[in-house]
């Protein structure tokens, strides 16, 4: 199998495939099979194998002391591909952990013998909060160890940022969501340490909020996903869906709607930290943005369901949706292009439009 190639289609122009994302699509994937309720045979069947390639994928020693180059433990944690890419990273971990325990709640799917055990999420746990910075906010691959003077010294021209480790708002919504959920389900694994890491980063997220409710994105296209990271986050850490912090989110999310009921955000803002408007509607952004109005006023949301309505008029007859408008960034300026984001995402949103 090649690790990297390079493709140019007269539709698409050049592309490069420099990575694997298995671990980040699969922990996703579950998450919309699980929400979906949706329990025929042929999900359990994927959710099993699913469920069961995660769990292996999981970190379990480290690596040789001369391969480490001073980098911080991997033990625990869940890499971006498998675990032969040896870089565990925050936010794949926390998907995971969310995936993992969201498979727990489909009735005899995952049986008691096959699920992850405390002690290895216990592992995971232990991983994610050695990315806790000192403002409550956590990095990707480690902590912020490097001066964060040191990025005006970037060599590279694609990669903005890159020199040394931030607080990032999608690492840290993904972590908080996934340590409130695991407490939630395993309160033994709620030990001061992890209740403190809650509440530090539950204040970062809202401290890092901007004043038009939106947060800064480094990862996703762009303020709708880092919006959606964040609300989702402070939902599922059981914050009020009237407070102050979720209802300027919502009340963005709403001036930017367009008159079809959808969204679309244009990849160029993301060089600039602001918000550009996509002239068309696209999936993902609608897709992002409903799931944020679901989880702050739930399936009653007026704007939430007529973006869903947008997105159920574009399914096509095999249940897919078209790959519209690129997607993904990497350290807030290369563009990526995240295949199934237009798959699982649209059906995450419907699952949560409809929760019975």
């Amino acid at each position: 199998m090649l690790d990297s190639w390079c493709w140019t289609s007269a539709a698409e122009g050049t592309r490069y495939a420099g990575a694997r994302s298995l671990t980040w699509d699969t922990a996703f994937t579950l998450q919309a099979l699980t929400a979906s309720h949706q329990v025929t045979e042929q999900v359990i069947l994927a959710v099993r194998a699913a469920y069961h390639r995660l769990h292996n994928m999981q970190i379990t020693n480290e690596l040789p002391i001369e391969e480490r180059d001073e980098r911080d433990s991997n033990s625990g944690g869940w890499c971006f591909n498998d675990s032969t890419h040896q870089w565990a990273i925050s936010d794949c971990t926390a998907e995971v952990i969310s995936a993992l325990l969201s498979c727990h709640h489909l009735p005899e799917v995952i049986s008691l013998e096959n699920r992850i055990s405390v002690a290895h999420l216990q592992a995971a746990i232990g991983f994610l909060l050695t990315r806790q910075n000192a403002d409550g906010g956590f990095g990707s691959y480690e902590r912020s160890r490097g001066m964060h003077w040191m990025n005006n010294a970037n060599p590279t021209e694609i990669y903005g940022n890159c020199m040394a480790e931030l607080s990032y708002i999608e690492c840290t919504a993904s972590v908080l969501r996934a340590l409130y959920i695991a407490v939630q389900d395993y309160p033994e694994l709620g030990s001061e340490t992890v209740r403190h890491a809650i509440n530090r980063s539950i204040k970062f997220l809202c401290a890092q909020q901007r004043s038009d409710g939106t947060w800064l994105a480094a990862w996703g296209v762009n303020l709708i996903y880092s919006t959606w990271f964040a609300v989702e986050a402070l939902c599922a850490a059981q914050l009020s869906p009237f407070n102050s912090t979720l209802q300027k989110a919502a009340a963005w999310l709403k001036t930017i709607q367009h008159a079809d009921g959808g969204w679309g955000e244009h990849f160029s803002g993301c060089h600039t930290g602001s918000y550009v408007d996509h002239p068309a509607s696209t999936v993902v952004s609608t897709s992002w943005a409903s799931l944020a109005l679901l989880a702050i006023e739930g399936p009653q949301s007026v704007a939430a369901n007529r973006g869903i309505m947008w997105l159920v008029q574009r399914q096509q007859t095999d249940g897919t949706w078209s790959g519209d408008a690129v997607n993904g960034v990497f350290f807030r300026t290369a563009l990526l292009n995240y295949r199934l984001y237009s798959c699982y995402f649209p059906t995450l949103a419907l699952a949560k439009a409809n929760p019975h």
